[in-house]
Formats: structure tokens, sequence, C-alpha cells
């Protein structure tokens, strides 16, 4: 964890716990909710809560066991938690080392310990198995990225689909991010993330489809600017 105004580096667990992805609590720097594809010492896959204020002797709490099938192969677990820290917003990547399905969208809350599977469908395309989740900072929208397989190495099968979900409809819209002009050029886009006033989204995009075919081009950062705009619509 990296303090922003003291710069100061701070470690939370080392590589054994096999984190994915971690997100703060909002409203409070002291926790913290990460994604572990669990170990072979009896840690259990799933999404922890982890306080900083209560002693270091106390384990993290599991808020829910949720084992990914792919386990780490599914490269990054992209979930979010809700503006009002009620709910996870979990990527449910299907795939296998031998099967490749659609990923699904879960809602699970907090609090009821109830969990409610978004009516949303992803274009599975060429192993487009993997997605990022962002609530928008008002809870009304998900921004996602559907990326597919490879994407976080040199080399893939596709690009990535990025767009924005309703939550009220559960209707889906999808942004045009890519990042090359012209025909057949395309490129591939990883973790989006809105702006503060949910006005714009800043996000990673790599040149896909060099020499060799299928090769990923070194990734920049973007700018996305006023998502409501039809124009950025596809």
């Amino acid at each position: 964890m990296n303090n922003l105004q003291s710069r100061e580096l701070s470690l939370i667990h080392d590589s054994s716990y096999n984190i994915s992805t971690a997100v703060y609590w909002h409203g409070d720097d002291n926790r913290l909710i990460y994604y572990s594809y669990g170990n072979n010492d009896n840690l259990q896959a799933g999404y922890y809560l982890h306080d900083k204020t209560i002693s270091e002797s106390v384990e993290d709490s599991l808020l829910l066991a949720h084992r990914s099938p792919m386990g780490s192969l599914e490269m990054l677990n992209g979930f979010d938690l809700s503006p009002d820290n009620r709910k996870l917003l979990i990527p449910n990547v299907k795939a296998t080392p031998f099967e490749a399905l659609p990923p699904q969208i879960i809602e699970y809350d907090l609090h009821s310990r109830q969990s409610d599977t978004l009516d949303v469908n992803f274009d599975l395309s060429f192993v487009r198995i993997g997605l990022w989740l962002r609530y928008s900072p008002d809870g009304s929208r998900i921004l996602y990225s559907n990326f597919p397989f490879g994407s976080f190495t040199p080399t893939t099968n596709d690009d990535s689909e990025v767009g924005i979900i309703d939550m009220a409809t559960e209707k889906k819209r999808v942004l045009d991010v890519n990042t090359l002009a012209g025909g057949s050029q395309r490129s591939v886009q990883i973790a989006p993330t809105w702006s503060p006033d949910g006005q714009h989204i800043i996000y990673g995009s790599a040149p896909f489809a060099l020499h060799p075919h299928g090769d990923i081009g070194f990734y920049s950062l973007y700018i996305l600017k006023n998502v409501d705009d039809p124009q950025n619509y596809k």
C-alpha cells in the first residue's frame, strides 16, 4: 500500500496470500477488501476484510468464499465495493483451462448475505473471458471491461469490450474506446475507472495485432471525456 501524502509504502500481506485486487472501504482508510486466490496453507479463496485498527495477531475477516474456476490464471479479479459499502460487485469468471464460458456479474449484499446475478450478456468472442467492474460514484451504473485471455501478457486473441451498464434496466452500452484510428486497427483496453464526478473515464490501452499477429504493444493511459455523449458509443 502506498501513502500518496507521505510517499511511504507499507506491506499488507506478502505474495503467499495470492492477492489479486484490493479496494478501500469508502470513507475509511483503515479498512480495505481484497480478493485472494487462496494457498496451500489453508487460506481459503475469497473476499477478505483487512482492518488496520485491529491487532496484527487477528486474522482478516472472510466476507465471502469464492473460488474462480481458473484460479490465478484468471489474471485479475476486477471486483468492486458499492459507494455505500453494502455490496460487492463480483466478476464471475466461469472459464477453466479446458473450457471458455462468458463471464457473469454478481452483486453480493454484505448485510443480507444474498447474491443476485445481473441479466447482462457478454460476447465470448475469442476467449474474451475476463471482467473488470467499477461502480459509478453514485452507484447507478457499472463501468466494465470484458477483456480477452492474455491481455496482461505479450500476446492475446482479441481486443476488449468496454461499456456502461444502467443498474435500473441492466442494459449495457458499448463505448468506443479504440485508441487506434482507421479500419482494422484495434487496441486492447484494461482497468477503466470513473472520474470522481462520473463524467469521464480513464483506462489503459495498447495496440493489438502488431507483427506477428496477436502481439500487444505498450499500454498507455487515456481519458475518454463526457461518456454520456452519444458520439462515444458504438
